[in-house]
């Protein structure tokens, strides 16, 4: 069975509800964050970096988080893998 070609292919852009949203919250709560993680979440450029996502996914605190943060930290981790294909 072949498989089936996606109809948008910017997929991705409709799936992210409030762009900005994950960077303002990890601004907000980065003490907390550096404390379960022991990484700064941003690096010198100020972008995120996905590795602190990674490491912050399998931690106590990611799992008290709310679905709709979970989605954003995940969404950013796969638009990262989506950019490197590339």
């Amino acid at each position: 069975m072949a498989r089936r070609k996606s109809r948008n292919k910017y997929w991705m852009q409709g799936a992210v509800k409030r762009p900005g949203e994950l960077r303002k919250w990890l601004k907000r709560n980065k003490r907390r964050i550096v404390g379960a993680i022991k990484e700064d979440p941003f690096d010198e450029k100020g972008r995120i970096k996905v590795t602190a996502l990674k490491k912050l996914r399998k931690t106590r605190f990611y799992e008290e988080l709310p679905p709709q943060r979970k989605q954003e930290i995940n969404y950013a981790i796969i638009a990262h893998k989506l950019r490197k294909r590339r």
